[in-house]
This record gives structure tokens, C-alpha cells and sequence, in this order.
């Protein structure tokens, strides 16, 4: 029995995306330890006959709808997942990702958290979803974060893992109960989460010396070859946009649509 899986958000605009994810990822792992989060109960099923038999397993998101609904479906998803399996590590990621080996990834997710370390680059268009989750942390502990992260912008570049224990340890420091409605689209889930991890120091975060308009790994195409091979291997993440030669521990592509 493995320790960790994976979830996605799905909704039906994304369902092609979808489809080939979940196809991908059972042309490489034979178990059904993969979650798609749908919007209802009716979307479930329409991806269900289009899905035929592919492995996957499936959680109903019925709460608020806002701006902020794909860190809703996440959380909600992780919640589930923590509260009624044995898994304690879980990936989470976008239906616009595939798979594209074979590894042991409950190995490299326990390996993460048991030194989680974070690589952050200077961002210029971020500044907005650095600054946002601020809200869910008390004056002296955003002081704290600011301290720690010197606005890095850490999103994406690497894949976002969640830990049983301090997640949920970081939903009762939030109040999630009470506080889940000020979820806003510039709210993302991992950078709230490694906030958390950051302030406690069961995390830190190094600096990749490059300044890209978004995340490192997402600004790929916009960064010359070579300076972004050396800073990749670097720190070997586990998922890259393009392919490139010798990557250590890609087993996923992202952002497959665009």
C-alpha cells in the first residue's frame, strides 16, 4: 500500500485535459490512487461515461462557489482524502499535466516532507498572490513570512505536496471552518499551506537567482536553454513544461495546454 496519491480539480470544460491525465497516469501505475474533485455529482458522471474504465477515484466538492473555487475544490479534496484514507502524502495538481513515467513517487513524496525545502524566484507579475494569504495569518506571524520569503515566488516550481499531520495542524491554524469564504482566485492553495510550513520551520526556502514575469518552471519558454537547464538541475524538480536531457526526477509535464 502506497503512502501517497494524487488530486485534481476537474470541471467540465476541462474534461479532454482530464481524460488524457488519468489516461496517462494508468498507462504508468496500475492502482487507482488518483482523485478528480468534481463540481457536482452530474459532472461526476458525464466524465464517467467518457472515462470508461480508466483507474481514478472521485470526490463531490457541494460548497461555495467563488473566485477562489479551484483552492476550494483542492482543500476540500485534501480534507477528504486525509480525513477517510491511510495516505499521507498527497500530490496536487492540474488537469493540464500528464505522466510520463514510471517512478517511485510515494519514495520521492516521503523523501520531500521529510525535508521540505521550497525554491523561490523573484516574480514580477506576482506580487498580488504573495501578498494575499497574508490575511489568513495573525500582524506578528505575516512579519514572520515576509522575513522568510522575501517576496520569492514559489509557486509551480516543484510539484505542490501536502502532509497529513501539518495540514492539518495549518487548517485549524487558519479556522478553515470559519475562514473558507475569504478564498479568493489569488488565494493559491500550496503558497497559503507553505506559508504555514514556513512560519512553524518545518520548511525553508532557498532562492533561485533568476527573475522571470511568473514561476521559474512555468516561465520555461521565456528563459534561454542553457540558464535554465543549469538552474534546473540544480535542484532536480520532480515536473518540467519542456523536456529536456538528463531530467533526474520528471515524471509529470504541466501546463500541456498552452
Amino acid at each position: 500500500m502506497k503512502n501517497s496519491c494524487f488530486i485534481a480539480p476537474i470541471h467540465e470544460p476541462k474534461f479532454g485535459y482530464a481524460l488524457e491525465l488519468i489516461k496517462s497516469y494508468n498507462t504508468h501505475f496500475d492502482d487507482d490512487h488518483f482523485f478528480f474533485v468534481f463540481s457536482s455529482i452530474d459532472e461526476e458522471s458525464k466524465f464517467r461515461n467518457i472515462a470508461g474504465n480508466l483507474r481514478y477515484r472521485s470526490i463531490i466538492y457541494d460548497g461555495v462557489i467563488n473566485s477562489g473555487i479551484i483552492t476550494l475544490k483542492k482543500y476540500h479534496g485534501l480534507n477528504h482524502v486525509f480525513s477517510t484514507t491511510d495516505f499521507k502524502n498527497v500530490a496536487v495538481i492540474d488537469v493540464d499535466c500528464q505522466f510520463v513515467r514510471n517512478v517511485d513517487y510515494d519514495a520521492m513524496f516521503q523523501q520531500h516532507n521529510d525535508s521540505i525545502v521550497l525554491y523561490g524566484n523573484k516574480a514580477v507579475f506576482a506580487q498580488q498572490i504573495i501578498d494575499s494569504p497574508n490575511k489568513f495569518f495573525s500582524k506578528d506571524d505575516v512579519d514572520v513570512i515576509r522575513s522568510v520569503t522575501n517576496n520569492l515566488y514559489f509557486w509551480f516550481n516543484n510539484i505542490p505536496i501536502y502532509q497529513k499531520e501539518s495540514f492539518v495542524e495549518f487548517m485549524d491554524y487558519i479556522n478553515y471552518s470559519d475562514t473558507y469564504g475569504s478564498i479568493k482566485w489569488e488565494d493559491f492553495d500550496y503558497i497559503i499551506y507553505a506559508y504555514y510550513l514556513l512560519l512553524k520551520g518545518y520548511a525553508k526556502l532557498i532562492k533561485i537567482d533568476f527573475t522571470t514575469e511568473h514561476s521559474f518552471i512555468e516561465e520555461q519558454n521565456t528563459i534561454p536553454s542553457d540558464e535554465f537547464v543549469k538552474i534546473f538541475n540544480s535542484y532536480d524538480p520532480m515536473w518540467i513544461k519542456n523536456p529536456i536531457d538528463n531530467m533526474k526526477n520528471v515524471f509529470i509535464i504541466l501546463h500541456v495546454d498552452r
